[in-house]
């Protein structure tokens, strides 16, 4: 699995590598201005700071309007480009490994075919789903132990700590649940609720294997990130050190220490998602195989004709798998034609 994901990022570095890039450096960039919006306007902490060292407490005033709306407002846009850059990275990679694995190189313009516009629209819905779902338990939970602490500490105290073990799992078991919805969603070209009702499916009876490979996939690109941004961040703090000064908070210290975790969560970022998105992508792939016998479909796909390609010689005819999916060459497989005995469903 994870030589099938090392794999595909050789074999198509322009579109797996490339364009993660190119959105880790508009979702640095955005960042890093946030940053620096972000602590210019807190010059009121730093005037809060002074005043209790100096031990001025009845001088310390609340923060303005303006100051509290432009931190949010800064908050705000970084958190929407970072989703937006995040989703989008993802179903390009995923949409590079589904012609990967036909032994095709995608060019840039197919995989954007594959995400843009509606498509894109649905990647974003499935992501919210996915992130609200946790927010709703961990508020609900929270509501009922404030609640139940109103009648008895202890009793709020062991719900407290029962419950939220209980989120815990429930949580990591949803998450597993619907870790193939968006490969499901760019390559089968299905809408977000059926990617998810087959993300369902194809999870159901492979709980613990999904589950393994996600969570060391997990360890392993948390360790490959800090390794690329560890030095980095070193480094950026030393020159930031040398050269700030003691009246300036925003000067070269800020400079230096903004530029240097850029590059490294440049470098992190799109190793990271090109990593974790070719791991999924891939593993969503290997379960259709065995459970939709879908290696067949892609031997029939992979010696199909790509748009503006001549024809290829015919290939021995072969019994469609239970629910096939074969290359539409726009950057999915399409539901394909309905086997013969099935029900159509």
């Amino acid at each position: 699995m994870y030589d099938g994901a090392f794999r595909a990022m050789r074999h198509n570095p322009k579109v797996v590598l490339g364009l993660p890039a190119l959105l880790s450096v508009l979702s640095a960039v955005v960042s890093a201005v946030a940053t620096w919006l972000g602590l210019t306007q807190l010059s009121w902490f730093y005037d809060v700071l002074d005043d209790l060292d100096s031990g001025r407490y009845s001088s310390i005033e609340d923060p303005s309007a303006s100051t509290l709306w432009g931190i949010g407002l800064v908050i705000l846009a970084a958190v929407v480009v970072e989703v937006l850059v995040s989703v989008l990275a993802n179903g390009l990679v995923i949409s590079s490994v589904g012609r990967s694995v036909l032994g095709r190189v995608a060019r840039p313009s197919e995989v954007w075919a594959a995400v843009r516009g509606r498509r894109l629209g649905g990647l974003v819905v499935l992501s919210l789903f996915t992130s609200v779902v946790p927010v709703v338990g961990f508020t609900v939970w929270l509501l009922l132990t404030v609640l139940l602490a109103q009648a008895s500490t202890g009793a709020a105290v062991a719900f407290g700590i029962i419950g939220f073990l209980a989120l815990v799992v429930g949580l990591v078991w949803f998450w597993v649940h619907v870790i193939f919805a968006a490969p499901a969603y760019v390559l089968e070209r299905v809408g977000p609720r059926k990617a998810i009702a087959r993300a369902w499916a194809l999870v159901r009876g492979a709980f613990w294997r999904v589950f393994g490979i996600m969570v060391l996939t997990l360890v392993l690109t948390y360790i490959m990130s800090a390794v690329v941004q560890f030095p980095v961040s070193i480094l950026s703090t030393v020159v930031g050190v040398g050269t700030s000064s003691s009246d300036s908070v925003t000067g070269g210290s800020l400079v230096a220490y903004l530029v240097g975790t850029g590059i490294a969560s440049l470098v992190a970022g799109t190793l990271a998602t090109a990593f974790l998105g070719s791991v999924v992508a891939l593993l969503y792939i290997d379960q259709r195989m065995r459970r939709e016998g879908l290696d067949v479909a892609l031997a029939v796909a992979a010696n199909a004709p790509e748009p503006g390609d001549g024809p290829k010689p015919p290939v021995p005819p072969t019994t469609p798998p239970t629910q096939p999916g074969l290359w539409d060459g726009s950057g999915g497989w399409g539901s394909g034609p309905t086997p013969p005995g099935s029900t159509g469903r």
